[in-house]
């Protein structure tokens, strides 16, 4: 019997075990789910997309108000960035990406979304 800190590979997608551990411990660990490589560029994209929203002196976005913050320089910085992905075919992709999405259909029944309309508010 696995305990609830258990982490799991991801290797071709959610196997029973998975599930059944998520059922029974309410969380799901996978380890290395994306290569480092995916993550330095996820995060690049994300700092991309944060320094477009500063530039254009955005708020909101989709009527989600963006929080904002200092860096230890005292640099602004967006803490909480809405629609992400609406900048960023990088992370577009990767939110459709067949891994992400097992890992949404997880969340059954899930009446949610990833948001990926392009409707810019600010």
């Amino acid at each position: 019997m696995s305990n609830a800190t258990q982490q799991f590979h991801y290797y071709d997608g959610i196997t029973s075990l998975h599930t059944q551990h998520l059922n029974t411990h309410g969380v799901l660990h996978f380890k290395q789910f994306v290569s480092a490589h995916t993550v330095k560029q996820l995060l690049y994209e994300v700092k991309s997309v944060e320094t477009f929203l500063l530039d254009k002196g955005a708020t909101v976005v989709n009527g989600i108000p963006l929080k904002f913050g200092s860096d230890v320089n005292g640099a602004p910085l967006i803490q909480r960035i809405a629609f992400a992905s609406q900048y960023s075919q990088v992370l577009k992709e990767f939110l459709k990406s067949d891994k992400v999405q097992q890992l949404v259909n997880l969340l059954g029944p899930f009446n949610g979304r990833i948001g990926r309309l392009k409707k810019m508010a600010w």
